[in-house]
């Protein structure tokens, strides 16, 4: 049987490239005492997704360490 994450994300490239000097249309990533990176938008912060998802051919190398065979 085929193993599917139903709930995946994937956050753009684009997104870290235009963040990665730090603001960016309100939006500033940094990272938490934990290491953990972060998006501030309107001085709100949000936990962002795990490196191994920042780009398709990390995300499909998580994918096949989890034994997950399609995310949608």
């Amino acid at each position: 049987m085929r193993s599917i994450d139903v709930h995946a994300h994937l956050t753009p490239q684009c997104f870290w490239q235009a963040t990665e000097r730090g603001d960016w249309h309100t939006i500033m990533r940094e990272k938490d005492a934990r290491g953990r990176e972060q998006a501030i938008v309107g001085g709100k912060r949000q936990v962002l997704p795990p490196r191994a998802r920042w780009n398709p051919e990390e995300r499909l190398a998580d994918m096949d360490s989890l034994g997950v065979d399609v995310q949608v």
